[in-house]
């Protein structure tokens, strides 16, 4: 299940749209008013993939 959520960008204040699941597997996301773009490093991946495991898991409980 795809969930689209919105963070102001840091750049303009802007809405950059992102979905979660694809954030954690290493996605970028952009903004459309001043094409920032937001990701996470290689060096936290893993430790996003697990946090993101764990979020799941507490939602099914």
């Amino acid at each position: 299940m795809n969930t689209i959520n919105k963070i102001p960008c840091p750049n303009c204040g802007g809405q950059i749209l992102f979905d979660p699941q694809l954030l954690v597997q290493g996605e970028s996301f952009y903004c459309n008013t001043c094409n920032a773009s937001i990701g996470i490093s290689n060096q936290s991946k893993d430790q996003a993939q697990k946090a993101m495991h764990q979020f799941n898991l507490l939602k099914k409980n």
